[in-house]
């Protein structure tokens, strides 16, 4: 049903959670222990996900729960959120006549912003070690607490003078295993080989037809930036495919680009393969694609099916993909740095060897600084990972593997609360 806050209007999704206290007449809500969620709200960004599972753990704390979503574009919204939503001089307004209020900016520190009447947190995901906007050490300095997903973000931000309290906060990840249905999996996967500009119903798979042809199917989620080593992965797999024609790549790709359509993604991963195949002459790519903003259930139901998840990234803030596979149980094979590096026990048998280097990438965001330290895969280590992974699987060593992995990890990130 509809829910009208300020100008906007929306529909409450069925899972909306709002404590009883919360159904009191408006003069009595100035005694409510109020959650403001600002950040990216209505999409199926890495942040957006972040943030719904922050809150699942944070609903019981709070008699309400409101968003203010900063990040809003009609080309990326996704009907995810499940609160009441407000405008920025409405969240002001809260904060002034209420008693108990808790703003929660989940973003960069461009856009941390303090409210008088409010304990104000800001949470950030980053990557390295550095930051690269001077700005940002004026805006943290105006939070109350500020909260990270990792212990190496923690050091970073502590070595800002005069920062408030830092609080190590992983992602909060459900530890119960669950069984996906294939039938979940409505998307259909495009043969990045043999991509045509006119994409028809010829060149593209159901991931059950997938699953039945391949014996062995990795799965990457990423975006389309330099930081996530794409060039990398290409050359990794092409080269491993040579060899493991029974084995497959799935890419989940999107863009940050807003204004890139499907068919400009489909174009650029084409460049990048055909570019490296043809150089080292790798005849079967056997990399499938979608660029469709997969479902919640759709994206957990590929991660479920899939053998592992792979990534070559440089660097990253948390790795929500790779951690969720890790938490249904499923091998995970990633360079050895930065959140992987927290919260993967130093033995893990499927790390890639990994080289730390300071240097700079393209950023199309500039929110890097010109020099910083990032983790790069050395070549060879993704085909090493990926057969000892798939020798693994045939003597039944994997799961025992995984389980230490699982148990380290939820150990490492048991989370503390609002």
């Amino acid at each position: 049903f509809p829910v009208t806050i300020g100008k906007l209007n929306f529909k409450r999704i069925p899972e909306y959670y709002v404590s009883p206290k919360a159904t009191v007449g408006e003069k009595n809500k100035k005694n409510l222990k109020t959650l403001i969620v600002r950040g990216d709200l209505r999409s199926y960004s890495g942040y957006s996900y972040a943030t719904r599972c922050y809150i699942k753990k944070w609903r019981q704390k709070y008699d309400e729960i409101i968003g203010n979503d900063i990040s809003y574009h009609p080309n990326r919204h996704a009907d995810v959120w499940q609160y009441p939503l407000v405008e920025e001089q409405e969240v002001a307004e809260i904060c002034k006549n209420r008693k108990s209020v808790t703003v929660v900016t989940i973003s960069s520190p461009n856009n941390f912003q303090p409210f008088t009447g409010a304990y104000n947190i800001g949470l950030f995901f980053y990557e390295t070690d550095r930051f690269g906007m001077s700005a940002w050490k004026d805006k943290i300095l105006l939070m109350d607490e500020l909260k990270v997903p990792a212990p190496f973000l923690a050091n970073l931000f502590r070595s800002v003078k005069e920062s408030p309290p830092v609080v190590v906060e992983p992602v909060p990840l459900d530890d119960s295993y669950k069984s996906f249905n294939l039938n979940e999996i409505k998307a259909n996967f495009f043969n990045l080989q043999t991509y045509a500009e006119n994409t028809d119903q010829r060149n593209s798979f159901s991931f059950a037809g997938l699953r039945s042809q391949y014996s062995h199917i990795f799965f990457s989620s990423c975006t389309l930036i330099p930081r996530k080593g794409l060039p990398v992965l290409a050359y990794e797999w092409l080269d491993f495919a040579k060899k493991n024609k029974k084995c497959a790549l799935i890419l989940k790709v999107s863009s940050i680009d807003i204004s890139h359509t499907q068919l400009d993604i489909m174009k650029k991963l084409h460049k990048i393969f055909k570019s490296i195949s043809s150089q080292y002459s790798y005849r079967a790519w056997n990399v499938y694609i979608t660029t469709n903003s997969l479902s919640d259930p759709e994206i957990s139901a590929v991660q479920g099916h899939a053998d592992a998840f792979v990534t070559c990234s440089y660097g990253e803030g948390f790795g929500l993909g790779l951690f969720e596979c890790l938490a249904m149980g499923k091998p995970v094979v990633c360079p050895r740095h930065t959140t992987f590096h927290d919260f993967l026990p130093g033995d893990y048998p499927y790390f890639m060897q990994t080289e730390i280097s300071n240097f700079g990438i393209p950023d199309p965001a500039c929110v890097y600084p010109i020099s910083a330290r990032w983790g790069v895969p050395v070549p060879g280590s993704l085909g090493l990972a990926l057969q000892r992974l798939t020798k693994d699987s045939k003597r039944g060593k994997v799961k025992k593997h995984i389980e230490k992995a699982r148990a380290y990890f939820f150990t490492k990130t048991k989370c503390s609360s609002l």
